[in-house]
């Protein structure tokens, strides 16, 4: 019996066809060669989500010199963690610097929460490489605020953070409450202020903010 063989030119077709087939279930969802319900399936195409510009205290943003009050908005969302503080286990975190200007002041820092909740901030002074932590909130489900009285002029370091693990939005604002940051006139034994001679009564008011110790 005579084999019968297909023609050139149907055969050519039918590999045509398969290769279609194979190219339509590697890119069309509604394929049942893709495997869709597997969310793992094709996990070298779903590539790597986008941490904030400030995840990490070496790209903090600057929010320049501070001599009123200046606010900006943030977010944590697919943020990691760098830095631990004393009043909380960090969890996604991100930076920012301020800058007081000569002569020093006293500044309050707040973190406001926008979509996350349990914003956490503390404030830092040093550099990346050597942090010194000042002051550390973690505040309520909306808001956290610190004062950081007294600083010289220099750069600082602003970390926010969030409690309980969940990510957002939020708003970051930086006040100077006084300026200066030198201590009262009579901080030191030295420099006392004479009340006078006293016979009877005699009152007068103090301030012992920026005030330091030397007994």
């Amino acid at each position: 019996m005579k084999k019968k063989y297909l023609p050139a030119t149907k055969f050519f077709n039918v590999i045509i066809l398969l290769l279609s087939i194979n190219a339509i279930s590697q890119t069309d969802p509604r394929s049942s060669f893709n495997d869709n319900s597997n969310p793992f399936a094709n996990r070298e195409n779903m590539g790597t989500l986008a941490a904030p510009v400030n995840n990490s205290c070496a790209s903090a943003t600057t929010l320049g010199s501070v001599s009123t009050t200046t606010t900006t908005t943030g977010t944590l969302v697919n943020a990691t963690a760098d830095k631990a503080s004393t009043c909380h286990s960090p969890t996604h975190n991100v930076w920012y610097t301020f800058v007081v200007p000569a002569g020093g002041g006293s500044y309050s820092v707040s973190m406001t929460a926008i979509t996350m909740t349990y914003p956490t901030v503390t404030v830092y002074s040093g550099t990346c490489a050597s942090l010194t932590q000042l002051a550390c909130s973690f505040g309520s489900s909306t808001l956290s605020t610190v004062s950081v009285p007294c600083l010289s002029a220099g750069t600082y370091y602003i970390n926010c953070d969030e409690d309980f693990g969940t990510t957002g939005t939020f708003s970051i604002t930086v006040t100077q409450t006084s300026a200066g940051a030198g201590g009262p006139t009579n901080n030191a034994c030295a420099s006392s202020v004479n009340l006078g001679t006293v016979s009877t009564t005699t009152t007068t008011t103090g301030d012992n903010t920026c005030a330091t110790a030397d007994q």
